[in-house]
């Protein structure tokens, strides 16, 4: 890479975040919380009736679903358990099971004293929710398939640990371990020039989308801001322009507002209205011949003959 100083490489975003999520689950009371948690879903699952008895009580809500990741999955099973506390301190306390012969098994009693005498557990529960829940959707989103995510991660992690500090209430003790642990791996890895590059092309990202959509309208030229709107209108018109092959590009060189290509582009070559299809189909029926007649000639004489049979039929 030395050699080659206009030849970038990046990591891989989803390996990274993984790498976050698995060292603050190594932190004790997050891997305390999981290993108590994974006790239940064991337990749970380890017996079918104790299974249908919990998805009768949860309507059919499962507790553990795979996700992108191990660690990703130990969350979201945490995040399961939240949602589903209420259901789970009802089932154990039912009837139903107490006269049950699971209620006197010792793997069962465990699972059982973790959900109703133990409240810390549920505590413990939503403070890594708190922790992780915000990187588990980064993570989702570089994972996936809509979307190239490249141009979207660093407003993503920004928006991560924005999230983190709001979900502590600004107090830095709680979201700072946290926020150290983002701040290493992102600098050892995702701190690189094409992320940072896809992040200021992305109209999104950089918050330009609405020189596009015409949210950001244009000042009148003794406005002050015009300047800065212009120069912020011409590097979205830029960015369009350059991203287009040359001879499409060509035709757009002289538009005044980023909005006004974006509209024509889309219009011309969107997939939703297809006048690109309809224009190229036109082009072509013109040029159609058959023997020495055009297209349209052709058709005329045979809507003219497909006539004259239908009235000689009628006669």
């Amino acid at each position: 890479m030395a050699k080659r100083k206009k030849l970038f490489s990046s990591p891989c975003a989803a390996h990274c975040l993984d790498l976050i999520l698995t060292y603050i689950g190594n932190i004790p009371l997050h891997g305390d919380t999981m290993s108590k948690a994974r006790q239940i879903t064991v337990h749970i699952y380890r017996h079918s009736w104790v299974l249908n008895l919990m998805r009768k009580h949860t309507r059919k809500m499962q507790l553990v679903r795979a996700s992108v990741t191990r660690f990703a999955t130990s969350y979201l099973t945490l995040r399961h358990l939240h949602k589903t506390k209420i259901e789970l301190r009802a089932m154990f306390a039912s009837k139903e099971w107490q006269i049950s012969q699971y209620s006197k098994k010792g793997n069962c009693v465990k699972a059982m004293n973790i959900i109703l005498a133990k409240p810390n557990f549920w505590a413990s529960i939503k403070y890594c929710l708190k922790c992780v829940l915000p990187l588990v959707k980064v993570l989702r989103l570089v994972d996936g398939d809509v979307k190239p995510a490249m141009g979207y991660i660093y407003e993503a992690m920004d928006k991560a640990n924005e999230q983190i500090e709001k979900n502590f209430h600004g107090v830095k003790k709680h979201y700072k371990p946290m926020w150290d642990i983002i701040d290493t791996r992102w600098n050892m890895q995702l701190h690189q020039p094409l992320y940072a590059v896809a992040y200021y092309l992305n109209p999104r990202g950089s918050r330009k989308m609405g020189y596009l959509n015409g949210e950001k309208a244009a000042p009148t030229e003794d406005d002050l801001a015009y300047a800065t709107w212009e120069a912020e209108n011409s590097a979205v018109m830029t960015w369009l322009v350059n991203s287009m092959e040359e001879d499409i590009s060509s035709n757009y060189m002289c538009y005044p507002m980023a909005q006004e290509v974006w509209e024509n582009v889309n219009q011309m070559y969107s997939d939703l209205g297809n006048q690109s299809q309809l224009f190229a189909l036109t082009l072509k029926l013109g040029e159609m011949h058959q023997g020495r007649g055009s297209c349209h000639q052709v058709f005329q004489l045979s809507e003219t003959g497909v006539a004259r049979s239908q009235s000689i039929q009628y006669l």
